[in-house]
């Protein structure tokens, strides 16, 4: 019969230590890289974020461009409608001014 003595069994405690660490340090390995890829992944997200930030921020400036020039062309647009109807008013004076002359010329 086989009887383990004190230091057969602080020795297999010793071999299962040792494995737990070596297992502990194979699981910390891939921690650290898993934390690598996660780091690197993050700070390439950041960038782009940068990135498009700065896209759109050039976009609202080309938007807001466009708004203001939209803003002008309307603005020149009602003036020339006004100047048109304010013609039409001064030709329609004129007509009814020779229409008045014309029927009274024509008369004895």
């Amino acid at each position: 019969m086989a009887t383990a003595t004190g230091g057969d069994v602080v020795m297999k405690l010793l071999q299962e230590f040792r494995e737990m660490q070596e297992e502990a340090r194979v699981q910390y390995a891939r921690t650290d890289r898993a934390m690598e890829r996660v780091t690197r992944q993050t700070q390439m997200l950041a960038e782009h974020v940068e990135r498009l930030a700065t896209e759109l921020f050039s976009l609202t400036v080309e938007v807001n461009g466009i708004k203001r020039v939209h803003g002008k062309m309307f603005e020149q647009v009602g003036r020339t409608l006004n100047r048109l109807a304010e013609a039409q008013a001064s030709d329609r004076q004129r007509i009814d001014t020779l229409e008045l002359h014309a029927d009274g010329a024509g008369k004895p």
